[in-house]
């Protein structure tokens, strides 16, 4: 599983709005448990990004993200 290994994953500039769902956001945080790195610079982005929590959640996963860009998302919870 490609996925496992993963330990950087950068998605920036324009993406079809229905491309990247809030449904693959939970697979990143699910599927990609080595993850260090992690850029969704998405434009036309409109995910609420509430599957990140669970990454920010858990201390031993937490610990290891280096980097975290995220901008241009419109629908970002204020107290996220």
């Amino acid at each position: 599983m490609i996925g496992y290994r993963l330990k950087t994953l950068e998605m920036n500039g324009y993406i079809t709005v229905g491309s990247l769902t809030d449904c693959s956001v939970e697979h990143i945080v699910h599927y990609c448990p080595l993850l260090e790195q992690l850029s969704l610079n998405l434009l036309s982005f409109t995910s609420t990004l509430d599957a990140l929590i669970e990454l920010f959640n858990t201390p031993k996963r937490a610990l290891k993200l280096h980097t975290i860009s995220l901008s241009s998302f419109r629908n970002v919870k204020e107290n996220f």
